[in-house]
């Protein structure tokens, strides 16, 4: 709900601070995406009130059924980014401050409400200012690989949000479906145009939060958090998430961050799941140590019953990773023709941290009930 695009949020702290912390990032390996709208100024902003910005505010209530680019999403004023000044204006408040604070790249709201060519003419001016590096993450409600391709195919984002994934991986887990069906879900991620990413998420400030969903089985959600670490893509992690952060639908899906014992306010001295955060490192350390979780290519093997087993290959890196999931509450078996990459030397089972030869023309898997095991050289 910006009030001004050429001032920071005061309690936020200064554009310094701004830069002292984007530089803090930097020293830790840590980049910065700022989040960027160039739809809608807030309810009553200056846009609205002051004589200079006469014109720049849409003022016809329009449903966004019928007309996503002129619509007042939420009521909000809708800026007239059709008008050159305008257009302007906010290219040159957001980018200016990119290039004044070192940041990695934007997080755009509200993408489908803006036209192409304003996208079109944001990449080329992102990239003459900032640099071809500089990083751009769509939000463009209900994105998929399909969706979001009409802002690849002519190169306006790096990203965009997955919609999907969410909603899939909670039907799978509460046994909506067969697990053939999600499988094939899985490999259709894949259709992405080379070079463009999709980024996957469980909760959003804008949607229930995921452990919610699952009426707190955090069981079955730490399975969607492991299969959202061995699936192509970019995985966002909403903020306490990592944490089982509580919170429901909105806005409590938007409650402070839980601090535990650390005296940060707000949200100083309330309750944090260490173990989900645990897992959560750990899924997370497993995806940077194989790349074929991150970028490899999809085989189904097994998809009997409530077992769901698929082996992820990266060709660049000769790895390979062999993911097990069961949604059930019986233990699954399956003896399945051993992959070739992960014959030779010792499979170690991550989660367990066990050793199994690797040798014989067939792996002999066992998962317990709501359970996941990952094999890898």
């Amino acid at each position: 709900w910006m009030d001004d695009f050429n001032a920071m949020e005061s309690r936020f702290g200064s554009e310094e601070d701004l830069s002292a912390l984007v530089e803090a990032a930097h020293a830790r390996g840590i980049k910065i995406l700022l989040d960027v709208v160039y739809n809608h100024s807030g309810y009553s902003a200056r846009y609205e009130t002051q004589p200079q910005f006469k014109g720049w505010i849409r003022r016809r209530p329009i449903d966004c059924a019928a007309d996503a680019l002129t619509c007042q999403v939420g009521g909000l004023p809708d800026f007239d980014t059709e008008r050159d000044d305008v257009r302007e204006y906010l290219l040159e408040a957001n980018i200016g401050l990119a290039e004044r604070t070192g940041i990695d790249g934007f997080r755009l709201d509200t993408v489908k409400h803006i036209n192409h060519e304003f996208w079109q003419l944001h990449r080329d001016r992102t990239r003459e200012r900032l640099g071809d590096d500089f990083f751009l993450l769509a939000e463009v409600w209900g994105g998929s690989a399909k969706v979001l391709d009409d802002w690849f195919v002519n190169d306006e984002m790096d990203a965009g949000f997955d919609f999907t994934f969410r909603g899939s991986c909670r039907g799978f887990m509460e046994g909506k479906g067969r697990t053939i069906a999600f499988s094939a879900y899985l490999e259709r991620r894949h259709r992405v145009r080379d070079g463009y990413h999709l980024a996957h998420y469980m909760s959003s400030h804008d949607e229930p939060m995921a452990l919610y969903e699952f009426g707190y089985d955090k069981e079955r959600f730490k399975l969607c958090v492991t299969l959202q670490m061995a699936t192509l893509g970019i995985p966002v992690i909403y903020y306490g998430e990592e944490v089982a952060r509580g919170g429901s639908v909105w806005p409590s899906n938007r409650k402070p961050m839980p601090w535990g014992s650390r005296k940060i306010q707000p949200g100083a001295g309330v309750e944090r799941d260490e173990d989900m955060r645990a897992w959560y490192k750990q899924m997370i350390a497993l995806r940077r140590a194989h790349p074929a979780m991150s970028r490899g290519d999809y085989t189904r093997v097994s998809v009997d019953g409530d077992l769901l087993v698929f082996l992820k290959t990266d060709p660049q890196s000769d790895d390979a990773v062999l993911v097990a999931v069961n949604r059930g509450t019986e233990a699954e078996s399956r003896d399945i023709e051993r992959p070739e990459r992960l014959t030779g030397g010792p499979v170690t089972e991550a989660v367990t941290g066990e050793s199994m030869p690797g040798e014989g023309a067939t792996m002999s898997i066992s998962v317990p009930p709501r359970s996941v095991r990952v094999y890898h050289r």
